[in-house]
């Protein structure tokens, strides 16, 4: 999974993986308030132009994505040579 965005899959150490996650809760946290104070419609607003590019990126790498392409990344050969999902540590 050389293209996988997990630190695990990158090379990172348990200990980094562990920061990064309780970061990521830190933050998650201090935007949940502040998001809390907002006017809904100012909220709305904010996550359609906070996430209008990142669907844009995604969907366009999805566009490109073959079938056969998705199965590779996702899955092994099992027994008999039928693909299976591929059970993977994340951190």
């Amino acid at each position: 999974m050389a293209d996988s965005p997990f630190g695990f899959f990158r090379g990172a150490a348990p200990v980094e993986c562990l920061e990064a996650v309780a970061e990521l809760a830190q933050v998650y946290r201090r935007s949940l308030e502040h998001f809390a104070e907002m006017p809904y419609l100012e909220l709305a607003r904010h996550e359609v132009r906070s996430h209008a590019r990142a669907i844009h990126e995604t969907l366009k790498k999805a566009r490109r994505a073959t079938p056969r392409e998705v199965l590779d990344k996702l899955t092994v050969r099992g027994q008999g040579g039928a693909p299976r999902i591929a059970q993977r540590r994340l951190c």
